[in-house]
C-alpha cells in the first residue's frame, strides 16, 4: 500500500500565528474589482512566503509518514 500525503490549510487574521505555525504562508490584498463580472467576490494573493524551518520540515515529514 502506498503513501498518501496530506495537506493541511490554516486560516488566519493573525501574521505572527501565521509565521509560527506555517510552513507557507500566503497573504492576500483587499478585495479585487473585475469590470467584466461586477458580481464576483475574490482577493489578490500579493505575498507567497515559503517558511521552510527545519523544525517545521521535520514535522511535515513524520505527519507524513504517520498519515
Amino acid at each position: 500500500m502506498g503513501r498518501q500525503c496530506h495537506d493541511h490549510l490554516l486560516v488566519t487574521h493573525d501574521l505572527k500565528e501565521g509565521f509560527e505555525l506555517g510552513t507557507r504562508l500566503l497573504v492576500f490584498d483587499k478585495l479585487r474589482h473585475d469590470p467584466q463580472a461586477p458580481e464576483a467576490y475574490g482577493a489578490k494573493v500579493t505575498y507567497d512566503i515559503p517558511l521552510r524551518r527545519p523544525e517545521a520540515a521535520r514535522e511535515q515529514r513524520r505527519l507524513a509518514l504517520v498519515g
